[in-house]
């Protein structure tokens, strides 16, 4: 069953738990922990399984999220590493 916009804003991590996952579907969940609520998304590339991290809740709604994964989603049926662009743009300011 799909996460809803009033699950994730009501989403509390219990007492006894570390980390909560919400799953949405198509590997999308939101983390709930001590220091907040996560967007993320696992997928696997060449075989290896992956998170990506897709942002903060409530910066990025539910909508946001899905989108990124919708996005990230053709870049793999591509044969692209998803995140690799992110990586390649980070590293480009450690020689300046």
């Amino acid at each position: 069953m799909a996460l809803t916009e009033l699950k994730a804003k009501n989403a509390k991590l219990p007492a006894e738990k570390k980390q909560v996952k919400l799953t949405d579907g198509d590997g999308l969940y939101l983390l709930v922990n001590k220091h907040g609520k996560y967007w993320r998304f696992d997928y696997r590339y060449e075989g290896k399984r992956k998170t990506a991290a897709l942002g903060v809740y409530p910066k990025v709604g539910i909508k946001a999220a899905r989108m990124k994964r919708d996005q990230m989603r053709e870049k793999l049926e591509l044969g692209e590493n998803p995140v690799k662009p992110k990586r390649q743009n980070k590293n480009m300011f450690k020689d300046v």
